[in-house]
């Protein structure tokens, strides 16, 4: 018989409307349903809070990683009854609220969660999806099997904490924002949403490039710097308080460092950015 932990089901976890926002559906939830996930609010500039958050969810990996997104009757046929009677009961709420779609359905919209299969030998770049700054770190998948990445961040797959470290360190970069501003719209109220755009300006990484591997190391340091700053600053660790406010005053404090000045100019000349 399998075993259940005492689980409560918070509806800000998902894209819900407003009458749903806010609701909790308490029970009993099978394990092989809870999953990790990281956030845009655990994201900080070269580094993560690791603040991550426990989610149950209509959905499983097998052993080769791959999702299996599961209705709640196929779930009470894999013999998790009492599972089944929170997904249904969050399924009723939904509908009463004129959700087209049920839970199952709703959590991979656009295929966000099935294309999440990730191997325990990569490392995941995560980077902010909102706002006219880029920012980015990232974690290896060996230490975090059960993470799943939020729709509010973007992620990428590499293949080494080397190449993971380079994308990171550029992606923190005021040259990075400057090489993607032609292609970034921009509203009244300034730059929108950054998208993959990062992502798709970076050159690919080679470990005999100097500028690629002094990216890498300066990256490096700048998250061995970021540790202690934000343990002494409460403003920036602590998480209720709001996201861009916490990445702002962390990345003012690391500009003050020559290791970010050695940074920024390395990644203009990578980026191929003239000032």
């Amino acid at each position: 018989m399998p075993f259940f932990y005492p689980f409560r089901i918070h509806t800000k976890y998902f894209t819900l409307p407003k009458k749903l926002r806010g609701r909790t559906f308490n029970g009993f939830v099978a394990p092989c349903f809870i999953h990790r996930m990281v956030q845009s609010l655990n994201l900080l500039p070269f580094m993560l809070d690791g603040n991550f958050v426990h989610v149950a969810i209509p959905a499983r990996r097998d052993e080769a990683g791959q999702w299996e997104i599961m209705e709640a009757a196929a779930i009470r046929t894999a013999g998790y009854n009492q599972t089944a009677r929170r997904f249904q009961r969050i399924d009723r709420a939904m509908a009463d609220d004129d959700v087209v779609k049920p839970l199952h359905e709703k959590i991979d919209e656009r295929h966000k969660l099935s294309r999440q299969v990730f191997s325990p030998n990569q490392y995941l770049v995560l980077n902010g999806a909102g706002g006219g700054v880029a920012c980015a770190s990232f974690l290896s998948l060996a230490e975090h099997p059960d993470i799943v990445v939020d729709q509010t961040l973007y992620w990428s797959l590499v293949a080494s904490e080397e190449e993971a470290w380079y994308r990171v360190g550029l992606i923190n970069t005021d040259a990075l924002s400057e090489a993607i501003r032609e292609f970034n719209p921009e509203g009244e109220l300034g730059p929108r949403h950054l998208h993959t755009l990062p992502n798709r300006v970076i050159p690919p990484f080679d470990p005999r490039n100097l500028d690629h591997t002094q990216v890498r190391d300066l990256a490096k340091q700048l998250s061995d710097l970021a540790g202690p700053i934000i343990t002494s600053d409460q403003n920036i660790a602590d998480p209720t308080k709001p996201i861009a406010s916490r990445r702002r005053r962390l990345r003012n404090r690391l500009k003050n460092s020559p290791e970010y000045t050695a940074l920024e100019d390395v990644a203009a000349t990578v980026l191929r950015v003239t000032s």
